[in-house]
């Protein structure tokens, strides 16, 4: 019987060490011609651009592509979002980190991330912007992105 005590709190403890995570993702879905970056960052400026959302299937990539003009940004092949696919997030901590409870998402082609400086990029105005508000995402979780009007 002791033995069984012992196993049932060994069990107990052990599983509450394990944190249980539920995450609630926001997709983006790409419905342009474009394989596209989907960039933010905490201080909704493309200036400080520093982090890109995945595409759905999140998996490691070993082969980095770095945009070697801007030395703190490094893009993955994961963060390239082809035509009709999505990019993915998490919804629960993204509206939490920013006070004015919206996000600002800076659309970047691929083509131009390649074949321009950072600052050509951020001068020439060639990104848009996509405004999130946490209303957008509540029942489906899914925007679509379909490029500048």
């Amino acid at each position: 019987m002791k033995k069984i005590v012992y196993l049932l709190c060994c069990i107990f403890l052990a599983q509450s060490c394990i944190p249980v995570c539920t995450l609630e993702t926001m997709k983006i879905v790409n419905c342009t011609n474009d394989t596209i970056l989907i960039g933010y960052d905490d201080n909704n400026t493309i200036d400080s651009l520093r982090w890109f959302i995945d595409r759905w299937i999140v998996r490691y990539d070993s082969s980095r592509t770095v945009i070697e003009y801007k030395k703190d940004l490094s893009v993955s092949n994961n963060n390239l979002i082809p035509h009709d696919s999505i990019g993915c997030f998490a919804r629960t901590s993204l509206f939490s980190d920013f006070t004015n409870n919206r996000i600002i998402f800076f659309v970047i082609k691929w083509d131009d991330a390649k074949n321009n400086s950072w600052d050509n990029i951020c001068k020439k105005r060639l990104y848009d912007t996509l405004v999130v508000v946490p209303e957008m995402v509540e029942k489906e979780h899914i925007i679509e992105y379909k490029g500048k009007n």
